[in-house]
């Protein structure tokens, strides 16, 4: 089974009707800065409940720049294809009548008493069709965002990652039982200080007590004891802390070190590993579909390792049952290491966006091989771009982007409407197909 296709309206900047189509597997969304890529990635999130997504708020209706033109309502609609007999019975509540699974969420823009925004959902044609909430118990949504501070987030805390993978780690209660009751012997064989080793923690607390009990006397007073921090299952994984070595291999856990002093392109990856990590868990526990969101993983990565990682994702897909990837990106160096029918080439229009699943071209398998060796790191700007010039060698590539200006200027000078001042700045790419 797989995520066939999403249609969003009235959130964000879609004003009207847009429907994204994507493949099985990896799927490589493109496209220029407010072309609706983010927007694509949170409506699903927002369907498919990622707690991590949090609220409606009045920003995520439409409204237009003027101010005069908004909706009232959102409407995301999602189609998952493909399913075995199984699927087709866990999600039958969701099942159209070709057993297709269809998930809508109506939000209307008006707030109950707690000031919340009034939400439908419903799955198959009907509203009034039986729906199961457990099944969303099916689906696993994890969320990668386009990383910009990933020490805060790999961070020891309520909303550490780390501490969100070890809970994925620990699927028996019994074994939760066990790591609480490890840490509370612990904590007491420290406090009690039975064989005297730790004089100090002892002393401190009689000192706590004597002094309580002298300033409010008996009656008044109160006794004290010493612990550690809560020893519960929770506050034991947010308390671990991720700790980093530059090379393969370590284990003196003398020579680790704080993530605060690490590079930010390598704490990423650190943040990158533990998602994936918590991946393998989340199949490991049998669950029937998991749908991973990344936004922009280039970032702070150099080309080498952008490529490393989006052949990994290749690998993954073809590896784990009922994987599927949606992934945004402005990289040129990961548009041209996916074969083209991965892309999904988007752009914003007036009141909505428009996407281009290149798979849908049913491609010749020997054109398809071709673009896929001819798409190196240069000509994949174009998919980045508003506009395209194609040349025949390396002398114009380099010469019609240094003319351009000249040209640009002397038709500025007669001419009322202004045009860009460059190629670059209208968003033109000048792309050798070398012959």
């Amino acid at each position: 089974m797989y995520i066939s296709e999403v249609s969003i309206e009235g959130y964000k900047n879609c004003k009207n009707k847009s429907t994204i189509g994507f493949n099985p597997g990896l799927n490589i969304i493109i496209g220029e800065n407010a072309s609706g890529k983010t927007t694509i990635i949170d409506a699903i999130r927002m369907i498919l409940r990622d707690a991590e997504i949090g609220f409606i708020s009045e920003d995520d209706f439409y409204k237009s720049f003027e101010g005069n033109d908004e909706k009232k309502d959102i409407r995301i609609d999602l189609k998952i294809k493909d399913l075995s007999p199984e699927e087709k019975i866990t999600f039958l509540s969701w099942c159209n009548a070709e057993f297709d699974a269809e998930l809508h969420l109506e939000v209307e823009k008006n707030t109950n008493l707690k000031g919340y925004y009034k939400k439908v959902v419903w799955g198959g044609k009907s509203k009034a069709s039986a729906f199961e909430e457990e099944t969303f118990d099916y689906i696993d949504t994890i969320y990668l965002p386009a990383l910009r501070n990933a020490e805060e987030k790999l961070r020891n805390g309520k909303k550490s990652r780390l501490a969100l993978l070890l809970k994925h780690q620990y699927s028996e209660d019994e074994r939760k039982e066990q790591l609480v009751q490890a840490f509370s012997e612990f904590n007491r064989s420290i406090i009690e200080n039975q064989d005297n080793k730790y004089g100090e923690l002892s002393q401190a607390k009689k000192d706590i007590n004597k002094a309580m009990k002298e300033s409010m006397g008996s009656v008044f007073g109160q006794s004290v004891n010493l612990q550690f921090s809560e020893v519960s299952f929770s506050s034991i994984l947010q308390n671990i802390k991720l700790v980093f070595f530059p090379h393969i291999g370590e284990i003196d856990e003398k020579k680790f070190r704080d993530i605060a002093i690490n590079s930010l392109g390598y704490n990423n990856l650190l943040y990158i590993a533990t998602v994936f990590a918590e991946l393998e868990v989340v199949n490991k526990n049998n669950n029937l579909f998991t749908v991973l969101l990344i936004e922009e993983p280039e970032a702070h990565l150099h080309p080498q390792i952008q490529s490393k990682l989006i052949k990994y994702l290749k690998k993954l897909t073809k590896d784990k049952k009922n994987l599927q990837i949606i992934l945004t990106t402005h990289s040129s160096v990961i548009a041209s290491s996916v074969g083209v029918d991965s892309l999904i080439h988007v752009r914003g229009i007036d009141g909505g966006i428009s996407s281009t699943k290149i798979s849908n071209f049913n491609l010749d398998e020997n054109v398809k091989n071709y673009l896929n060796r001819w798409m190196d790191i240069t000509k994949s700007t174009m998919l980045f771009s508003k506009g395209i010039i194609f040349v025949e060698g390396i002398c114009e590539a380099m010469i019609l982007p240094a003319l351009a200006p000249q040209v640009l200027k002397e038709y500025n000078t007669k001419h009322e409407q202004k045009l860009p001042l460059s190629l670059e700045e209208a968003g033109v790419s000048v792309i050798n197909i070398n012959g």
